[in-house]
């Protein structure tokens, strides 16, 4: 049974390619001078860049592609994922996610409401990345104050930003042995004299993955006994889903610049496993994008380029025989930028940002009223070389916010019975917020450098965070906002030592944050009760934890109530990667300089999403090195009564063997994921785990066509995983053996 999908997929990338002509060959070792946009006002290298960054590119993301973004990336240093099922699953970078991390495609926001819940899946199909940028630590100054954890920026190509000259194109077939899945993908693009065009599209579907033993931890059997007949098991319900997305762009690209227009559609129909059997969200998203860049605009300034974008979200959680709660929403987001030349030394960007959107919930599980949220921002960001081995870079961000809604005025205490209506007060605030960021790049030797930054970030608190007063049955709590919530401020410290060349490469980051008022979710100590009395009328009231409700009452949903507190807190921690090779050193990068890489992510020297090195160098014929990884955080909050904050993961550290050459890349990796014992109050300890993987890819050429055959496997020992990140950690396990076979052809 499990044979058909494996040959269906076969015969559709042989049928789908016969065409299809040749592709860039793959990528050795470490590639510390690909280009970066994300994490820098100027285009740079990873190995330039003032914060830690990763980015994934093919055929790494190959290997690593899963059906959500969260899951794509969770095994990067410092990056792990909220893990709600197969369908839906955000990142989490440094113990940071929701707000503080910002989630965007081709660099504006992905418009979607993956931020208010974990069980809201993020509108972006990694099958359609050409490339994922990941910034660990503060992205504030060009992208907004929700990027004071960090930022992931998944770029689509879908508006070529220089000219294609033919056509160009891919197929990608692939089927998975835990879930039965199959995806499958394609992307064209082309152009002539100047105008070009993209198109992609993708189709996914899985069903329920296996898992290796029962759905319910130990732990938790053991609090709450059931018979066995009752303990589902082998089988995670409710984890399938279906995905499918199509996006395109057009462009006319010169000498002087671009201008383009793109658009997508997204849809995905996946099941949310957890503490209610049957229960599924319906989600679909049409995006609408233009953006361009004219340079040489005016005397001073090397370029102006504008980026916007549009969305209409609308997501419908379903349960048997009801339809749930309705999210919608509608938004744009709009950047200008003006890159000035070099002035008294100094070369930056000068941009303006503002972004608006409509939220809406309806429904029995609708824990917040209906919101609007604009923003303005002015940044400023600038770097002077002083001298060839050191660089500086400085920046400011002001932000003005206003959040329009309504909030319910009740009193949380102990007995308090919900009026049949009650009363909504409309809320309307405006803050004005000031980031501010500086950066030394220190070069003492050609490929090495150290950089440490420091930052100082002003976050107003949400529509969410304010105006939240109602059941959240994805989390299992009743949550309360603060109207008058004051704004998170945090300092952000980060130091990073980087070697790119040699017997061993690699990096290692330490970073620490102080929050004042960081805004998290405490328990009141008191229950949301629903219940029906007598007549058969609804009665909703709070009552103290542990509190008998009236025997008269029918209690229907009895759940824990939570309320939005800012606190005093501490992030502190590390990620580490380095690799011993062992067939011979890394050569150096010849001397270059950045202007390189800023000319190629202009669209000048290469198309954006390729790798460009700073400058040639020799290279590696073939690579065999070990790779080790580890990373680390620690949050607690501030005080004699400090508590350990939730949902911090555990440390991991792995070791991998890895060879490449220019047709093989096989890597066997090994990681173990620690105990997870430092807990918030009430929040239960995660058990440690093993996790064995192991992947192949092999290119070759065939006629006009290049082909890669790839074969991955996943959690090869069945080891029952479970992630403290997870809201879900004891009700759904990760799943269990995984082996993933796929082609892809490519012209």
């Amino acid at each position: 049974m499990r044979t058909s999908p494996l040959l269906l997929t076969t015969v559709l990338a042989a049928s789908a390619a016969g065409p299809l002509l040749a592709q860039e060959p793959i990528l050795l070792g470490l590639s510390p001078d690909r280009v970066i946009v994300s994490a820098n006002a100027l285009p740079g290298t990873i190995f330039d860049s003032a914060r830690p960054v990763d980015v994934l590119e093919f055929p790494e993301i190959q290997v690593k592609l899963q059906a959500t973004l969260g899951e794509t990336l969770r095994d990067e240093p410092g990056v792990s994922a909220t893990s709600y099922g197969q369908g839906a699953s955000r990142p989490v970078i440094r113990g940071l996610d929701a707000n503080r991390i910002r989630v965007i495609q081709d660099g504006l926001s992905v418009l979607d409401v993956s931020n208010t819940s974990p069980d809201h899946a993020v509108a972006i199909e990694p099958l359609a990345a050409s490339k994922i940028e990941i910034v660990r630590g503060p992205a504030v100054l060009l992208y907004g104050t929700n990027a004071v954890g960090g930022l992931v920026n998944a770029t689509s190509s879908r508006i070529p930003r220089s000219p294609v000259t033919g056509l160009t194109g891919s197929v990608d077939a692939s089927y998975g042995t835990v879930n039965d899945g199959v995806s499958y993908s394609g992307m064209l693009e082309g152009g002539y004299k100047g105008f070009s065009f993209h198109f992609d599209t993708s189709y996914r579907h899985a069903n329920n993955y296996d898992i290796p033993g029962f759905k319910r931890s130990a732990e938790l059997r053991a609090r709450d006994p059931r018979p066995l007949e009752d303990e589902p098991r082998d089988t995670l319900p409710d984890s399938r889903y279906e995905t499918k997305q199509a996006g395109g762009g057009v462009s006319w690209a010169g000498s002087r610049g671009f201008i383009g227009f793109g658009g997508s559609a997204f849809h995905t129909l996946y099941g949310v496993p957890g503490f209610e059997e049957g229960v599924s969200i319906k989600l679909n998203q049409k995006r609408y994008e233009s953006a361009g860049q004219l340079n040489q605009p005016f005397p001073g300034f090397r370029s102006i380029a504008y980026n916007f974008g549009y969305a209409a979200y609308a997501h419908q959680e379903q349960a048997p025989g009801e339809l749930g709660t309705r999210f919608t929403s509608k938004g744009y987001e709009g950047r200008l930028e003006l890159r000035n030349e070099r002035f008294m030394g100094f070369e930056g960007v000068l941009g303006y940002q503002i972004q608006r959107g409509d939220f809406r919930a309806v429904g029995d599980e609708s824990f917040q009223a209906p919101t609007r949220t604009q923003n303005h921002a002015f940044f400023v960001f600038q770097e002077i070389a002083l001298g060839r081995q050191l660089r500086f870079e400085v920046g400011g961000r002001y932000e003005y916010q206003r959040v329009k809604g309504s909030a319910l005025d009740l009193p949380l205490v102990d007995g308090f019975v919900f009026p049949e209506e009650p009363g909504f007060v409309p809320r309307r605030r405006t803050l004005h917020n000031f980031s501010a960021a500086g950066s030394l790049v220190w070069t003492p030797r050609e490929d090495w450098n150290l950089a440490f930054s420091i930052g100082y970030t002003q976050r107003p608190p949400t529509g969410q965070e304010t105006l939240a007063f109602g059941p959240h049955l994805a989390t299992d709590q009743y949550e309360v906002g603060t109207p008058d919530l004051a704004k998170e401020k945090s300092l952000a410290l980060d130091l990073t030592l980087r070697k790119r060349a040699g017997w061993v490469t690699g990096s290692v980051s330490g970073f620490y944050y102080r929050y004042s008022g960081y805004v998290d979710l405490l328990d009141t100590g008191l229950d949301f009760l629903s219940a029906a009395d007598a007549d058969g009328a609804e009665v909703r009231q709070f009552l103290g934890r542990g509190a008998d409700a009236n025997p008269a009452l029918a209690v229907d949903l009895r759940i824990p109530v939570f309320r939005f507190t800012g606190l005093d807190a501490d992030f502190y921690g590390f990620e580490a990667e380095a690799q011993v090779h062992l067939l011979g050193p890394v050569p150096s990068s010849a001397a270059g300089d950045r202007s390189r890489a800023r000319d190629a992510a202009d669209g000048k020297t290469a198309r954006p999403g390729k790798s460009v090195a700073r400058d040639p160098a020799p290279a590696l014929a073939r690579d065999l090195f070990i790779d080790l990884r580890g990373d680390y955080v620690r949050a607690e909050t501030r005080g004699s009564n400090g508590f350990d904050l939730p949902r911090i993961p555990p440390l991991r550290l792995g070791a991998g063997l890895v060879y490449k050459d220019q047709r093989l890349t096989a890597r066997v990796d090994y990681r173990r994921v620690f105990r997870q014992d430092q807990t918030a109050p009430l929040e239960t300890e995660t058990r440690g785990y093993n996790d064995l993987s192991a992947s192949v890819q092999y290119t070759f050429a065939s006629g006009p066509v290049t082909w890669t055959a790839y074969v991955k496997g996943a959690n090869l020992t069945d080891a029952e995983q479970r992630n403290h990140v997870s809201y879900l950690k004891e009700v759904t396990p990760l799943p269990g053996r995984n082996v993933t076979v796929g082609l892809r052809a490519s012209f």
